[in-house]
């Protein structure tokens, strides 16, 4: 993401740490574009939750400790996701799955800038797309 080419950005909570791709909830939220903002962030982030929790559940070993050689486990993720896509689109009864817990991993790298830099163009980004998402939603 350090090398972002199509501008994309990444959603997540409170307990990620400033960076320039990553779009975060506004703490207190004052005005209706905000709270606005906040109820589009939350509805979105929920969606990948829940994969993430279903993968968790179908397989264990994502929720623990991954014992692999490093260079195996981005291989055995993405078969993780392959399989478990497969198992969806095919109606696997083991589907039915009970919402599990997500912990939140702050992210704490550090970026290049200083924090009040990052800090400041994050915030004119997200507040800018929160007017653009709400006046969207009203015209």
């Amino acid at each position: 993401m350090n090398n972002n080419m199509q501008e994309a950005a990444l959603l997540g909570d409170e307990g990620y740490g400033v960076a320039p791709w990553m779009l975060t909830p506004f703490r207190n939220p004052t005005t209706a574009i905000q709270q606005n903002y906040n109820l589009v962030h939350a509805r979105e982030r929920v969606i990948i939750e829940r994969c993430f929790g279903q993968l968790k559940r179908r397989f264990p070993m994502l929720n623990y400790t991954i014992r692999l050689k490093t260079e195996r486990i981005p291989k055995y993720i993405v078969s993780a996701f392959v399989l478990h896509n497969i198992a969806k689109h095919l109606l696997d009864p083991y589907n039915d799955f009970d919402p599990i817990e997500i912990e939140a991993h702050p992210n704490e790298q550090m970026f290049e800038g200083n924090q009040a830099e990052i800090r400041n163009r994050d915030t004119l980004l997200r507040n800018q797309l929160a007017e653009d998402m709400f006046y969207n939603a009203i015209n």
